[in-house]
């Protein structure tokens, strides 16, 4: 039996498609064409390519073991150690927000609330940062104590996304002071000759056995503990803002790492794929010549001011839309998308304000035509007014 015809009105509908479900291929109906749409690709030539369930992610994980080379963002990286952008604590909503719940002051309360603020006193992340590598350094045997104020310190630090360990059963059930501790006794022992990234990836999976502990934190707790054999070459912190996002079509990383990787995108919850963004670090800082704390902390910066820009954008262009479009463009099945879209070829290009609605039209026109599809890049390439002075 043949298989029903799919009828698609773009082609990103139909990749949206293979996104949340993989399958073999997919016979669609495309501007009045029949073609196959596999899972990496539309091919018009009415044959259909087979693939296996999960081919993609198999493909993607062994692409990315074999030497895969990260793109980085043409950025000034002679820039020194830098604050943190969102570097004083009272104006930032994630520290506030996480202290307020470890202290029990939050509407949900926790069952086991501290009994005092792990970052009292300091006024800057900068400032908790400093205290926490000289602390670490002073370090030869630290009592139990000592080590789980390291530990509230540094979930602080990092935000309110360290708040899993405080929640459901409580801190002391989601604890393993074994695990953390053992993770202690080997950074401040370790061999500094030895080349450490594969040994302190399986420290940082270890620390995954703390409930509410993943890679974004985990990464953090190694990059302190370590600072004190590896000093400004500590490994850097795999998060998810230097991991990137994508948009809500779930297609387009729109910032962080992945945003210069579509393709080969890295997943900081894959070890193997930790190891490969440490060893390009290393590489990249090398190329740089600057430390590993130097280039984490530029690239969390631009990151972070690079969502800010997006949503920024995301923002005015929705308003153009709603102001001065016909309401009819919002029912596009690929609305959402498009804007998106839209957004990231903005700021890719500084596009000036002025152009954004000619921008919009063409984009909607493009796709509302089905002979042509039109590339936005191209677009702004043959219409260099737009973004140049």
């Amino acid at each position: 039996m043949n298989k029903p015809i799919k009828v698609v009105k773009s082609k990103s509908e139909i990749r949206r498609f293979f996104t949340n479900k993989i399958v073999n291929s997919e016979k669609v109906l495309i501007g009045g064409k029949t073609m196959y749409m596999t899972i990496n690709k539309i091919d018009d030539s009415v044959k259909e390519v087979k693939h296996k369930k999960n081919t993609k992610a198999k493909i993607r994980e062994k692409r990315m073991g074999m030497n895969q080379t990260l793109n980085f963002p043409e950025i000034n990286y002679k820039k020194g150690l830098e604050d943190l952008s969102n570097n004083l604590i009272e104006n930032n909503p994630s520290i506030k927000g996480i202290v307020t719940l470890v202290t029990g002051k939050g509407k949900k309360p926790i069952k086991q609330p501290l009994s005092y603020n792990p970052l009292e006193g300091f006024k800057t992340l900068g400032e908790v940062e400093s205290y926490l590598f000289n602390k670490i350094k002073s370090f030869s045997s630290p009592t139990d104590s000592e080590i789980i104020d390291i530990f509230h310190k540094i979930q602080c630090w990092g935000g309110r996304m360290g708040k899993g360990v405080y929640q459901k059963e409580g801190f002391d059930k989601n604890f393993k002071m074994n695990v953390y501790k053992d993770m202690v006794s080997k950074c401040l022992n370790f061999d500094i000759e030895k080349d450490w990234v594969n040994e302190v990836s399986d420290w940082t999976f270890d620390l995954h056995k703390i409930h509410g502990i993943n890679t974004s934190f985990s990464t953090k707790h190694i990059r302190f503990w370590l600072y004190k054999k590896l000093k400004e070459n500590t490994p850097p912190i795999f998060d998810e803002v230097i991991q990137g996002r994508k948009d809500v079509s779930k297609i387009l990383w729109i910032f962080g790492l992945n945003k210069y990787n579509q393709n080969y995108p890295l997943n900081n919850s894959s070890q193997n794929n930790l190891i490969i963004y440490w060893e390009q670090m290393i590489k990249k800082s090398k190329k740089e010549k600057i430390s590993l704390l130097e280039l984490e902390r530029i690239l969390f910066n631009y990151f972070t001011i690079e969502l800010e820009n997006y949503k920024k954008v995301k923002n005015i262009i929705k308003k153009i839309i709603r102001n001065s479009f016909k309401s009819e463009v919002k029912e596009f099945p690929d609305f959402d998308y498009l804007v998106e879209e839209i957004v990231i070829y903005i700021n890719k290009y500084s596009v000036k304000e002025d152009y954004y609605e000619e921008l919009i039209e063409f984009t909607f026109q493009g796709r509302n035509t089905p002979k042509y599809y039109g590339s936005m890049e191209e677009y702004l390439l043959e219409n260099k007014f737009m973004f140049e002075d």
